[in-house]
């Protein structure tokens, strides 16, 4: 069980683009989620079948997710009297 605990601390931080924190009481839930899923759903898988994440996984983190846009604010050069 150690093992689906440490893969959902890590998907949890890499989809939200921070540190996984287990007083985050919403990362605590999605890696709950993602660990009962894998889990449940510990059977072999075949290339037929895709992978799907819990329902609400996804909803849960989508408030402190960091957004990356692509966009950089050019900083104006200051000019020193």
């Amino acid at each position: 069980m150690t093992h689906y605990g440490n893969v959902a601390e890590a998907w949890v931080a890499s989809y939200t683009g921070l540190p996984f924190d287990a007083d985050n009481p919403l990362m605590l839930q999605a890696a709950l989620m993602l660990i009962a899923h894998q889990y449940e759903a510990r059977e072999a898988v075949t290339f037929a079948s895709a992978y799907q994440l819990p329902f609400g996984v996804t909803d849960l983190l989508s408030g402190i997710k960091r957004q990356v846009v692509g966009y950089v604010p050019e900083v104006e050069a200051s000019t020193n009297g």
